[in-house]
């Protein structure tokens, strides 16, 4: 009986606070941080790729070659095209099997050709995935500062005079209907566990039946709302 009355303290709480979260925040700032991560992240994935290609390969690509380069002569002066698995750097390894370059097929007569042909072959793989991912993290901070204050000032413009009324009611509305999905939520996965063999023996869950709030929400089981059409 006690568990019961807790659990339904606990999605009370829940709702009580989505409720409150909504009306002190107001829509605008509740739906800012997931749509500004969502959008940047978005811009980030679809615009690192060619960012990089116009604007980042062509200022690195001479000088990782050169470091590169560099490295092997200094590190790497055992290499031979039959060891070149081991002796190679890892991301040298990495960028060849997602570029789908055989190592192996380096076959020159010379150290220094050998070099020169492991450069040639991977500095440019080399080059896409460093370009790419130093696009990927610029985009994305831009990105997200640039939608960051966008939302500042929407905000600031919902948040006062007329528009601040409306704001709160939305930013109320939708705050507790997440909360209600995540009570939703905790009440639906809690009945499936006390029904699972692993808490057989565990006494308050086989004695536990919820109070009225526990049963509202194990009555809208998605299950048997998926079920039901």
């Amino acid at each position: 009986m006690l568990a019961s009355v807790i659990f339904d303290i606990v999605l009370a709480g829940i709702l009580v606070l989505g409720f409150f979260i909504g009306i002190r925040c107001g829509f605008i700032k509740i739906i800012a941080k997931p749509v500004r991560s969502v959008a940047s992240l978005s811009i980030a994935i679809g615009c690192s790729s060619s960012y990089s290609a116009k604007f980042i390969e062509p200022q690195i690509y001479n000088t990782v070659a050169a470091k590169l380069s560099d490295y092997l002569y200094t590190h790497c002066q055992n290499i031979t095209p039959e060891n070149m698995s081991d002796e190679l750097p890892t991301i040298l390894k990495i960028s060849a099997a997602i570029f789908n370059i055989d190592i192996n097929s380096f076959t020159p007569d010379s150290f220094d050709a050998l070099v020169d042909s492991i450069v040639g072959a991977l500095a440019a793989p080399v080059v896409r995935i460093i370009s790419v991912i130093i696009a990927f993290v610029f985009l994305y901070l831009i990105s997200k500062l640039a939608f960051t204050v966008l939302f500042a000032i929407i905000n600031a413009v919902f948040d006062s005079g007329v528009l601040g009324v409306p704001n709160k009611i939305l930013g109320c509305i939708f705050s507790t209907a997440f909360a209600f999905i995540i009570a939703w939520g905790l009440t639906t996965v809690f009945d499936f566990a006390i029904h699972t063999s692993v808490f057989n023996n565990v006494a308050w869950m086989k004695e536990f039946i919820g109070g009225p709030i526990y049963k509202l929400f194990k009555n809208l089981n998605p299950i048997d709302l998926l079920l039901s059409f």
